[in-house]
């Protein structure tokens, strides 16, 4: 019930947008590197979801050595490499879906 919870009001929740002129697009990749910040300064939303990542990994290593550890790990596998895939989204881009 709390993994759900956290699935479903945290992690997949999507982020409060901001005005469009607060959002950079089109950055070289001198830009982009400045984008990275440490862990403090994260918004509050994106720090949760961080955390959600981690405790979901966390449960899987600790339930590693159990006979569920597949029925564990397999989902959370595959939401990571989805979001990987997807570039740190849940959902695909439409420049990937017509691919």
């Amino acid at each position: 019930m709390i993994v759900k919870f956290l699935l479903h009001d945290v992690l997949i929740a999507p982020l409060a947008r901001k005005d469009d002129e607060d959002m950079e697009v089109d950055r070289t990749e001198e830009e982009a590197e400045d984008v990275w910040c440490d862990e403090d300064q994260l918004e509050p939303e994106i720090g949760g979801k961080l955390f959600v990542l981690r405790l979901l990994t966390n449960r899987c290593i600790v339930n590693s050595d159990t006979e569920g550890a597949m029925m564990v790990a397999q989902p959370v596998a595959k939401m990571l490499f989805n979001i990987l895939e997807n570039d740190g989204s849940f959902e695909v881009s439409p420049d990937k879906r017509q691919a």
